[in-house]
């Protein structure tokens, strides 16, 4: 039993997480800054902390060289390293409670020999096995026993276990793989545009992932004189060094068609000189993260279509060895070739491809499989370079380089089984209006139902407008009648048809647009089924310079492809469908594509100050059914752990702004353990509404779970639930000194750095 008294005078504070008691209780105090790890005691207890502070010094760095290194290293590092510390502390031969700073030989040992069964049984393959080796010395350097590590060699006597094979077996390439490369890609235009066409820049110059996400297809595509190529055929050249392994450059011929089409695709997404191909609202990071999203998505993994995006990298050097010797690489089975012309082709390949070394090229092509004979045969001529023209045979081009332009292709077609035809389509140019006083200008037209590129794109947005919108919104009532503004609009859109009366959206879209979203193009579709009509409406934003190129007031269908074709990418939509009843039309659905693709977050002056609606769930409902989780959550766990998580939350959510969440967003953005998300997650019922979207509500909030806190002078901080509070403090006050007093058994007591 543990009695405690606190004296001082009472404040206002933010909450403390730690001393946890049975009766409810929770009591922190301010701490002071964490020491520095150098004079930190060893601790094996708090291994975690310990590592974390060891990583947050150590990892950014290159372990040889003086340089960062990428995200993926830091996280590849970071996941290594608490493995194997996990490891040691629980494995069946010895466990050992360890600091990480005092990992010594005997650690190294283990961990070999776990590493050698694991690979004499097939699991760890010799790759592996050496980036696993190079992460282990790299961390002993860090604790500063740089030499604690032998070579991989002198753990294990089987050495085909570590040795690494760089010749392939067996085809990478998509094409090999039994896949269409085209179909697939096409596939992907329809969904996004800028990962189209980084794909299309790997299929044809075999860019790595992250070359593709960084390449910016305007500065960098130069003459042969700015590339060093003069006297060559190929007039143009793609300078690749951003995002290349060790920043090696280097320089590809456009020299067919297929290049030169992937760089007009390029180049039509991209509005500045130094614009990377990737989304520009997106960071490196996140473009790389998006990209393979999309991949997965279309199945472009091992486990769906059995290819990756590397394969493409794979697809061109195989194309370029079979242009060069006019057989296929040996990895798909091609024939002997005279062995001049294959090392030529190889040497050729490895350039183009970024690498130093001609032999990393069997990863891509398979072992040699050329004939012993010195001399070049008739039907496949060796590469020549002279003085006069200093470029290979078999780079140069017979066709004369076209002139680069902003050409985007969309192939686009209707879902088969759609029985909804678009039947009118409405465009208007708004400018931002809601932070200024004067009149802006606005014009709409009405878009010919064609088989032009814009039309093709605006029926596939309204084809899966129904998949795509999927944050389900409802009209809000206008006062104390049962009308709103919107509805009504759209209604007499549906009963009248046409540009004039689908002007009062546009007009009501640019008075809610504000400066900081810019000028957009509104499209309003509009299809007939069999019992019901369907009406999206889309918003994509203008690009400021396209529009000033505008001649005339009038709004042209050439003009809105112009600028529509620039952000095709990136955009805000809503859906709604009529089915010609009294008291319809009240509820849809919207997506915000502009914020985060695939996401259901939705921008708020898309949905309240233009469609003039909220979330399907009201702002008290969701708000309800959150505390209400928490709570359960709370009452149902025994560990101190969850309930202090909850609790400390609890305090921090009165202050958060009234903004859309779900309820795994409120979990996220508390940083909760997975094992108390997952403790409050299985609290909501049914448990789809998990995802369902509600504008959060403070004061709702503290009428279904509130704590109160108490903060005094001393450094104390007082916590209990509201309605017991005054059961587990005994409060007396003598002028300005309050001393509070409790009783109970410490089940829990931990150190936090802040409050």
């Amino acid at each position: 039993m543990l009695t405690l008294r606190a004296m001082g005078c009472t404040r206002l504070s933010q909450p403390l997480q730690p001393l946890t008691a049975r009766n409810g209780l929770i009591m922190t105090k301010t701490q002071t800054p964490p020491v520095e790890l150098d004079r930190l005691p060893l601790q094996p207890q708090r291994w975690k902390y310990v590592l974390a502070l060891i990583l947050e010094r150590h990892n950014w760095r290159h372990s040889t060289k003086g340089k960062g290194v990428s995200h993926a290293t830091m996280e590849e590092r970071r996941q290594f390293c608490f493995r194997i510390f996990s490891f040691l502390r629980d494995n069946p031969v010895k466990c050992f409670k360890l600091d990480p700073r005092s990992f010594s030989g005997r650690h190294v040992d283990l961990l070999m020999a776990d590493w050698r069964q694991r690979a004499e049984h097939g699991e760890l393959g010799a790759a592996t096995l050496q980036k696993y080796h190079s992460f282990l010395t790299t961390f002993a350097g860090w604790i500063g026993k740089p030499k604690l590590v032998k070579p991989l060699s002198a753990y294990f006597d089987d050495q085909a276990l570590i040795t690494r094979s760089y010749i392939a077996t067996s085809p990478k390439a998509w094409r090999e793989r039994g896949v269409d490369v085209d179909q697939v890609l096409s596939q992907v235009e329809r969904h996004d545009l800028h990962a189209a066409a980084s794909l299309r820049l790997m299929q044809a110059f075999g860019l790595r992932f992250k070359e593709a996400c960084m390449l910016r297809p305007h500065a960098d595509v130069l003459t042969a004189a700015q590339a060093g190529q003069a006297g060559c055929d190929t007039a143009l050249y793609l300078f690749t060094h951003r995002g290349t392994k060790g920043g090696r450059k280097r320089y590809v011929p456009i020299d067919t068609d297929a290049r030169l089409q992937a760089i007009k695709l390029a180049q039509g997404l991209v509005i500045g000189q130094s614009d990377s191909i990737s989304d520009p609202q997106l960071t490196l990071v996140q473009a790389i993260r998006h990209l393979r999203y999309v991949m997965e998505r279309f199945g472009v993994t091992k486990k769906a279509l059995g290819v990756v995006p590397h394969g493409l990298r794979h697809q061109y050097a195989a194309d370029e060895y079979r242009d060069a010797t006019g057989s296929a690489a040996p990895v798909n089975g091609g024939e002997a070739v005279d062995r001049t012309v294959d090392m030529a082709a190889r040497q050729d390949i490895a350039a183009k491809l970024g690498h130093g070394r001609p032999q990393i090229v069997n990863a891509y092509l398979g072992s040699s499989a050329s004939s012993s004979s010195a001399g070049g045969s008739a039907s496949h001529p060796a590469p020549i370079t002279t003085e006069e023209n200093p470029c290979p045979r078999h780079l140069r081009s017979s066709h004369t380089a076209l002139p680069l332009v902003a050409v985007i292709i969309f192939e686009n077609q209707m879902q088969e089984g759609d029985s909804m035809a678009v039947e009118a389509i409405y465009s208007f140019l708004t400018y931002p209006k809601r932070s200024h006083a004067e009149e802006a200008s606005m014009s709409g037209t009405e878009i010919p139902l064609d088989d032009g590129k814009l039309c093709k794109m605006l029926r596939d947005i309204f084809d899966n407008a129904g998949k795509d919108c999927n944050v389900p919104v409802m009209f809000t009532s206008d006062g104390d009648k049962q009308e709103n503004a919107v509805r009504s609009e759209l209604l007499a859109l549906l009963e009248t048809p046409g540009v004039a009366t689908a002007a009062p959206l546009a007009s009501r879209l640019q008075n809610a647009t504000s400066g900081t979203s810019g000028m957009g193009l509104l499209f309003i579709c509009m299809g007939q089924g069999a019992d019901h009509t369907r009406v999206v409406i889309s918003r994509f934003p203008a690009d400021e310079g396209v529009v000033a190129e505008k001649s005339t007031s009038k709004l042209t269908v050439q003009f809105v492809e112009q600028v529509f074709l620039k952000s095709a990418f990136s955009y805000k939509a809503a859906t709604y469908t009529s089915n010609g009843k009294p008291n319809q039309l009240w509820s849809g659905h919207v997506v915000d594509k502009q914020i985060n693709h695939g996401s259901k977050a939705v921008a708020d002056y898309w949905i309240v100050d233009f469609l003039r609606s909220e979330f399907s769930t009201t702002a008290a409902q969701g708000t309800k059914r959150l505390a209400s989780a928490l709570r359960a959550a709370i009452a149902a766990t025994t560990t101190m752990e969850i309930k202090s998580e909850i609790t400390s939350a609890a305090h921090l959510a009165g202050n958060l702004p009234k903004k859309a969440m779900t309820i795994a967003d409120f979990c996220d953005s508390f940083h909760f353990s997975e094992r108390t998300k997952q403790a409050i997650l299985s609290k909501v019922s049914p448990a789809r509404l998990v995802h369902e979207k509600f504008r959060f509500d403070a004061a709702e909030f503290s009428r279904h779970l509130a704590y109160k806190q108490v903060e005094l002078d001393n450094g104390a901080v007082l916590t209990a639930p509201a309605d017991k509070f005054e059961e587990c403090f005994k409060e007396t006050k003598r002028k300005d000194v309050h001393t509070f007093s409790t009783t109970g058994a410490v089940v829990d007591e931990r150190l936090k750095k802040t409050k």
